[in-house]
């Protein structure tokens, strides 16, 4: 597992090498404080109004505060439409964010056993900045449905938030 998250390091810092100041990697604050497994996210700038990001968190790990034992996969692709480009060209400025991801958690306390997988569906909003066009933070929250894929997820509605910190290459 570490040689296939070592690999899409490396692809994505030979991405953002190439593509330089239209790229900002970005580590999801929130995500690290209410799970302890960071989102880390790419972005990619298209156009001064558009960009596309995706997201991705593996966890592997168990609970301090119980025995409880997981592993955690989170998998997010977006699509951002900055609306003020403006008065700032993106990365920077009010974004609208449609999201679609897929979300496979299995643990374990003690004897019993779950497992929690789901298709989300969302819509963000929400504000990035740059300072001196090298750090970034992004902050954007949204209603998702997620639509659970076996009998012991339900589909439920739930709030996406992000409070990101990041950096441009």
């Amino acid at each position: 597992m570490k040689k296939i998250a070592i690999t899409c390091m490396l692809f994505v810092g030979f991405l953002t090498l190439s593509n330089a100041q239209r790229s900002i990697i970005k580590l999801n604050v929130y995500s690290f404080i209410e799970s302890g497994d960071p989102d880390v996210y790419y972005e990619y700038v298209i156009n001064e109004s558009n960009s596309v990001d995706a997201a991705l968190r593996l966890g592997f790990g168990s609970s301090p505060f119980s025995n409880a034992v997981f592993v955690d996969v989170n998998i997010q692709a977006a699509y951002r439409r900055y609306l003020l480009p403006q008065w700032k060209p993106a990365p920077i400025g009010f974004f609208v964010r449609p999201v679609i991801g897929y979300e496979n958690t299995q643990g374990g306390v003690g004897n019993i056993t779950y497992k929690y997988s789901a298709i989300q569906l969302g819509a963000t909003a929400g504000f990035q900045y740059t300072f001196k066009e090298k750090f970034a933070i992004d902050l954007f929250a949204g209603p998702a449905y997620y639509f659970g894929t076996n009998r012991e997820t339900p589909s439920s509605i739930e709030t996406l938030i992000n409070i990101g910190l990041g950096y441009g290459f």
